[in-house]
């Protein structure tokens, strides 16, 4: 429209550069995340990682139990649900230093989410007691914690075994783990059970259709999934070609994709609101794809996000 009533050299790279730095445009408009490759965490023995996260709010089930907190080996891909009354950090922790912890030992460290279970001080302090290091995931990034696929095989289990009593999940939870941790993982090449507690692979067929094999000692199994698991990974990154994207540097100045929510009292609607909120200045790189930021006035720190919920910010003019 501003054509057809001036012009001037250079109009359209001008025009482009005065939008661009425009306060409310830059937090309302949509545009293309940054969305590099997921890089995988690959550990190279049991124990190392263990993810953490947890599965609820449900129905209420056997003995008043609503959430299932989910732990899984990062190597073998062991899994252990627990039930859980509520999801407190002393529950949790309860859980860890009285059953898995004397049945599998204490790992090297652990990842978890941002919950305020995770994020309490007595959280940290014991288990950096025990020597364990606590790893957060990325705000609002489940992708980066890998108990988010076990996750959602326990909604599908759910879906399949509860559909039609929906109280019935801590009955069948035992079977749940039973059943993930007998299915052979094409990343290892073995079954959970067979490298984290040195069990013989679990056989559909009748035991007279059975085909004998030789069975390796535990030692030489995690020495197979380790280079199975590293060698299927790096296979993995050359399939992957992620759109390029451009590097953030500390104190850059980036937006912060919001997570608006309607309400009813405030009569507003998440559809109305700002899609970005900021700006905020980068503190530092925690890896090649999560930042910490703070907040530009205070420089209180806001937490560490994915390169995926930022973009870049400009200065109005």
């Amino acid at each position: 429209m501003l054509k057809d009533e001036v012009w001037w050299s250079n109009m359209y790279k001008d025009v482009k550069y005065v939008i661009k730095r425009c306060e409310k445009c830059q937090k309302t408009k949509q545009s293309s995340m940054f969305n590099p490759t997921l890089h995988a965490i690959i550990p190279s023995k049991k124990n190392e990682l263990l993810a953490l996260d947890l599965f609820g709010p449900l129905p209420r089930s056997r003995g008043g139990v609503t959430f299932i907190c989910v732990i899984r080996d990062c190597f073998t891909k062991w899994v252990s649900f627990y039930p859980l009354k509520r999801a407190t950090t002393r529950s949790i922790l309860h859980r860890l230093t009285n059953d898995l912890f004397p049945r599998m030992g204490i790992p090297e460290s652990i990842l978890n989410d941002h919950g305020t279970q995770f994020t309490a001080k007595r959280w940290k302090e014991t288990l950096n007691s025990m020597g364990v290091k606590v790893i957060f995931s990325s705000i609002r990034r489940p992708q980066s914690n890998p108990s988010e696929r076990v996750m959602k095989e326990i909604g599908r289990l759910c879906r399949t075994y509860c559909n039609e009593q929906h109280t019935r999940w801590a009955y069948e939870l035992n079977n749940f783990s039973k059943f993930l941790n007998s299915l052979v993982h094409e990343s290892t090449g073995f079954s959970p059970r067979e490298l984290q507690i040195d069990a013989s692979r679990v056989s559909l067929l009748p035991t007279a259709l059975q085909v004998p094999h030789v069975t390796e000692d535990l030692e030489k199994k995690l020495i197979l999934a380790k280079e199975t698991l590293h060698s299927r990974a790096a296979r993995r990154a050359l399939r992957k070609s992620a759109r390029p994207y451009p590097k953030l540097e500390p104190g850059d100045l980036v937006l912060l994709r919001s997570n608006p929510i309607s309400s009813v009292l405030k009569q507003e609607t998440k559809k109305f609101l700002l899609l970005f909120e900021g700006p905020y200045r980068i503190k530092k790189a925690i890896s090649f794809d999560t930042y910490i930021l703070v907040d530009v006035k205070s420089n209180k720190e806001r937490g560490s996000f994915h390169v995926c919920h930022l973009k870049k910010y400009f200065n109005p003019l």
